[in-house]
């Protein structure tokens, strides 16, 4: 942590509502109002006037829930100090 994630920083209104805390603006890259899917040869799209989910950047979001751990008292380790 932090690491870069391929599949994206999609985060949906629902998860970040488990979370029992705000992800700052200043985490927001963009907002998502709606979906569109491709498959095999068809299209379909869904839009909403909320946002449904929001979009950061993986490793800075991952620093901010690593602060959040530390805020509770966690302790932080890494996987791969135990690999060197």
């Amino acid at each position: 942590m932090p690491r870069d994630k391929l599949c994206g920083g999609a985060l949906s209104v629902r998860a970040i509502n488990y979370l029992g805390f705000p992800v700052p603006r200043s985490l927001v890259d963009a907002e998502a109002y709606g979906v569109r899917i491709h498959m095999q040869g068809s299209v379909v799209e869904a839009a909403q006037r909320e946002p449904i989910a929001v979009l950061v950047t993986r490793s800075r979001f991952d620093e901010f829930l690593i602060e959040k751990a530390r805020e509770c008292g966690a302790r932080i380790k890494s996987l791969y100090q135990n690999l060197a």
